[in-house]
């Protein structure tokens, strides 16, 4: 059963002209791309590692082994800052609601901060579309309820 949060995501491939679909397509598979790529040296290290028969076997093992232990000590310092601001944030929230009601605004404040006539607000509260027609600016030019 979805909620109402999943269908606010759109998905409509069929929506798409070719050339969007193809830009999708090939956008997708350049990110795929490019993420294996990131792992090419860590794969590259263990085949060396296995045809050497063991990290301590392997004449370069001496400068991969600092280089190991950099990354290792560096993705240890990254994960425990990580860890140590998630639960500095959950004690110090931890039983307080943070999303207090703002409380009911009058239709008449409302109309007015958005520049529209009254009558359209209340129209629009019993429609299920609204669409808003802006200006260059970003102001609003006109309201329509649909629907």
């Amino acid at each position: 059963m979805e909620n109402s949060a999943d269908q606010l995501i759109i998905e409509a491939p069929h929506l798409l002209s070719p050339p969007q679909r193809f830009l999708s397509w090939f956008l997708t598979t350049l990110g795929w791309v490019a993420w294996c790529y990131l792992w090419l040296p860590a794969c590259q290290w263990c085949a060396d590692v296995l045809q050497s028969g063991g990290i301590f076997d392997s004449a370069r093992s001496s400068g991969e082994l600092v280089t190991l232990g950099i990354y290792t000590l560096i993705g240890v310092t990254l994960g425990t800052a990580l860890v140590v601001w998630a639960m500095s944030s959950y004690y110090k929230y931890k039983g307080v609601d943070r999303r207090k009601p703002r409380g009911n605004a009058r239709p008449q404040d409302v109309a007015r901060q958005l520049g529209i006539p009254l009558n359209v607000l209340h129209e629009g509260q019993g429609r299920q579309v609204m669409v808003v027609h802006h200006l260059t600016d970003g102001g609003i030019a006109r309201v329509e309820a649909l629907g």
